[in-house]
């Protein structure tokens, strides 16, 4: 996914999601639907006389229909279009479902390139705690050498330069003793439908290829059947726990499942291991994640010292003529592995300006506990 600049007005610079996503999302569900129609009609209007090829086509149907709903989920996932306003001094974030979030200027500590697969540039916002915040993505690194210079100019003309930050709006909901928020999870159930029946297509394919393979018809269909009902029962698990949380403890977090008066822990981890929460928004999705790094790897994610105890960002490494636009952030060139061993919390079923508003929620929640 991507976004495309917008000129705006002298004050105000656009970027708005790509269509081509939402295009092809629509030409994958309607091939869909012709395979999945093909299969029955090819073998009960005799045109063929073997079982095979018509589960495999209809297996395939399903596949590609769920697969197109379940892009569509993602794409809905992401903002529907952010502008920086230089006005108000904030970069405007506005999802999907209109709602609308605002990150002030003064969180805003530069704009940088970072690498995202083969040979894709980013241009991103780089904020005072190390956290980024992709804007716009070329496949050329003078185009985005270009762009991330027009932006970080723009930013700098802004009239105000103040640190605000989001709360958690419409669908959170925050609770004392012991101080926690909760939240729903609001694409499990309709992502989980289309994951089953995205299971449900692969195992009617693996079905037609097992009846190609001249096994039973009670083979060919007992054993998809089975995965099937596994698939089920995990997905039945996950949306009974309907609600998602953060609890703090005297010592640290706690991240969980909730239903009414029930409380699952999934991990823990203490204040004392956290340099700071970080959101890092990445503009080709994926389950949106706070990461925790301790001390250790907060300098090899961000590029930057650690934060001192109750102390804000930590600081960048002196600025140099080698440090400006067009130059790769110091994280590309990072120990990657950092990243999987940071603590994180998965924030399924949040939107990034809703993800923004978390962080800012667990960084105060931090600060106060630890004073």
């Amino acid at each position: 996914m991507s976004y495309i600049l917008s000129t705006g007005d002298i004050d105000r610079m656009e970027f708005f999601r790509e269509r081509a996503p939402g295009v092809f999302r629509w030409l994958v569900s309607v091939l869909g639907v012709a395979a999945l129609c093909a299969g029955p009609a090819l073998y009960y209007g005799e045109y063929l006389r073997a079982l095979d090829l018509p589960v495999m086509l209809a297996g395939f149907g399903l596949l590609l229909i769920a697969a197109g709903q379940l892009l569509g989920i993602q794409i809905r996932s992401l903002p529907a279009a952010m502008a920086l306003d230089n006005r108000r001094g904030v970069l405007e974030i506005r999802e999907h479902d209109g709602r609308e979030f605002s990150l002030g200027y003064g969180d805003i500590e530069r704009v940088a390139l970072r690498m995202r697969g083969r040979g894709r540039v980013v241009v991103a916002l780089i904020r005072s705690n190390g956290a980024y915040w992709d804007l716009y993505r070329t496949n050329r690194r003078s185009t985005a050498s270009e762009v991330g210079t027009r932006i970080q100019n723009f930013i700098q003309q802004g009239r105000r330069k103040e640190r605000t930050y989001p709360d958690p709006g419409e669908g959170f909901e925050e609770a004392q003793d012991p101080t926690a928020i909760y939240w729903r999870d609001r694409l499990m159930p309709r992502a989980s439908l289309w994951v089953f029946w995205l299971i449900a297509g692969m195992a009617t394919l693996a079905g037609g290829f097992l009846l190609r393979a001249e096994f039973s018809l009670n083979v060919a269909a007992g054993l998809p059947a089975i995965a099937l009902g596994l698939f089920a029962a995990f997905l039945l698990f996950g949306l009974w726990f309907d609600r998602r949380g953060i609890r703090v403890c005297e010592a640290g977090f706690e991240y969980g499942f909730a239903r009414r008066d029930q409380w699952v822990t999934r991990k823990s981890i203490d204040f004392a291991d956290i340099a700071d929460e970080l959101y890092n928004f990445d503009m080709y999705g994926g389950v949106p994640e706070i990461l925790l790094p301790d001390a250790e790897l907060y300098p090899r994610i961000t590029g930057r010292d650690a934060p001192a105890a109750g102390s804000g960002a930590g600081q960048s490494p002196a600025a140099s003529s080698k440090s400006k636009i067009g130059q790769e952030l110091a994280r590309i060139k990072a120990d990657a592995r950092a990243g999987l061993r940071v603590a994180r919390f998965t924030l399924s079923g949040v939107g990034a300006g809703d993800a923004l508003a978390l962080e800012f929620w667990l960084q105060k929640q931090r600060r106060e506990h630890r004073t």
